[in-house]
């Protein structure tokens, strides 16, 4: 008897729901008739809000993901280096050939180090002849970065001086598949044009990756150009450096400033006054390891040299907090 009671007060209960929802509609609907021009702006109003309110949280999500999708990302580092001249005090993100192996090679902590450098060039099919973005780096490049292959073995890809890759868009638009590996394309080197053997294809940059090629060969420098101290001060790539997983990245860095004091400080002040420049116009740079996974929202160092453009990190704190006042 009370399980029957039960179920016809529910029964009821529902019937009675529903009927209030019937009438609530009914109200909505002769109100916004009787007031069309008021409820128009309204909902007008309240779309817009929403559209506006989804679209702030899109920016400041896709803001805040910028690079964080690489499996290493937390031991990858930017290295930069800040300096004074002339009483003004700026940083850099753009380093030279040496810093890579020599920190490497006399700094406890660092496992790694990628060199990536905007080399454009051109490529010539058949008599046609057209520029390419091609971008150079060191033979590790994809075991250290996570950007997925979809063909060719990331250990390997570049280690041949004369192997390139390209990105799934690229290779398309090259030779109209990714199915393209031991295929060769001519590459202008210098002033004549030279054949590169498609090693792998990789899939297309994510586009919240700072990082993003569509042909990578192996960057070069020469024995001399490694065993030049000068080359300290010759700036015009990026350096990325792998940490140990328990390396302190603040004592890396005042490890890699104690080293870098004592190989070029002699170079600098012999540089300085080779070219007649005042000791006192000019510091010796401060090197900095800066985050991947913070690299993009970092706005007092701009990126540059095939680095996509930085964001800013005062412009998501602002986004963030308008979206929850939209809602």
């Amino acid at each position: 008897m009370q399980y029957a009671f039960s179920f016809f007060y529910f029964f009821d209960y529902k019937i009675i729901q529903n009927a209030m929802w019937k009438h609530y509609l009914k109200v909505a609907w002769r109100n916004l008739k009787r007031a069309k021009t008021f409820s128009l702006i309204n909902i007008i109003g309240l779309s817009l809000g929403l559209t506006c309110s989804i679209l702030i949280l899109l920016f400041v999500k896709d803001e805040l993901s910028f690079d964080r999708f690489h499996e290493k990302g937390q031991q990858i580092y930017r290295i930069n280096s800040k300096s004074t001249v002339n009483g003004e005090t700026g940083q850099s993100s753009i380093t030279g050939t040496l810093e890579g192996p020599r920190f490497e090679q006399n700094v406890p902590g660092i496992k790694a180090f990628i060199r990536y450098q905007q080399a454009g060039t051109n490529i010539k099919r058949g008599t046609d002849v057209e520029p390419l973005r091609l971008f150079r780096t060191d033979s590790n490049f994809f075991q250290v970065f996570s950007f997925p292959l979809i063909a060719g073995d990331p250990a390997t890809c570049l280690k041949d001086p004369y192997s390139i890759v390209l990105s799934k868009d690229e290779a398309i638009r090259q030779f109209g598949s990714t199915d393209i590996i031991g295929k060769t394309i001519q590459l202008k080197q210098d002033s004549a044009f030279v054949p590169y053997t498609v090693t792998a294809v990789a899939k297309n940059c994510p586009e919240n990756s700072s990082i993003r090629f569509p042909a990578l060969a192996l960057f070069r420098a020469s024995k001399a150009d490694e065993q030049n101290d000068e080359n300290w001060f010759s700036h015009y790539l990026n350096t990325f450096v792998l940490l140990d997983k328990n390396a302190n990245a603040t004592q890396v860095e005042h490890q890699m400033q104690k080293y870098f004091q004592k190989d070029a400080s002699g170079t600098f002040h012999a540089m300085l006054q080779k070219f007649g420049i005042p000791e006192n116009s000019i510091s010796l740079p401060i090197y900095q390891l800066q985050p991947l996974e913070r690299m993009h929202l970092d706005k007092d160092v701009h990126s540059g040299n095939g680095i996509v453009a930085t964001g800013n990190i005062t412009n998501a704190y602002i986004m963030g907090p308008l979206h929850f006042l939209s809602c």
